[in-house]
C-alpha cells in the first residue's frame, strides 16, 4: 500500500477535488482517528468562515490602526492591490485590550488597509 508521502504532488486543485482528512476526535475506525473526504470547495469554505476582515482608510500621516478586537493571528494588507507590508509594521495591545497595528512608514491618504483576522 502506498503512503501519502509517496504520492505525486499537485500544483493546484479544482473545487470538486477531494482532500483526505483524519478526524482524530472520532476513533470509530482507528484509535488514531477516522478517515473522511471533503471537497476542496467545502474545505476552503470552512476556513473562510473563520476569517473576518476589518478595513480602514488611511488619513493624512496615519500610521496607527486599532482593531475592534484582539485576534490570535492577522494578515495585514494595504492598497488597491492588497500588497503585504511584510515586516513593515509592529503590533501592540491598546489599553482597551485591542490589537494595534503601527506601520513603520506613512501610508498615502485614502490608502485602504485590510486586516484578515483569524
Amino acid at each position: 500500500m502506498a503512503i501519502l508521502t509517496d504520492r505525486t504532488a499537485l500544483a493546484s486543485a479544482a473545487d470538486d477535488d477531494l482532500i483526505h482528512i483524519v478526524k482524530v476526535s472520532d476513533p470509530t475506525d482507528n484509535p488514531a482517528g477516522t478517515s473522511f473526504k471533503i471537497s476542496r470547495a467545502n474545505y476552503l469554505a470552512g476556513i473562510q468562515s473563520q476569517v473576518t476582515d476589518e478595513s480602514f482608510t488611511a488619513t493624512a500621516g496615519q500610521t496607527v490602526f486599532e482593531l475592534n478586537s484582539n485576534p490570535t493571528k492577522v494578515s495585514v494588507y494595504y492598497g488597491a492591490s492588497r500588497a503585504h507590508p511584510g515586516i513593515h509594521y509592529n503590533t501592540s495591545i491598546s489599553g482597551g485590550g485591542n490589537l494595534v497595528i503601527t506601520f513603520t512608514f506613512e501610508l498615502p491618504v485614502n490608502t485602504p488597509v485590510i486586516v484578515d483576522k483569524f
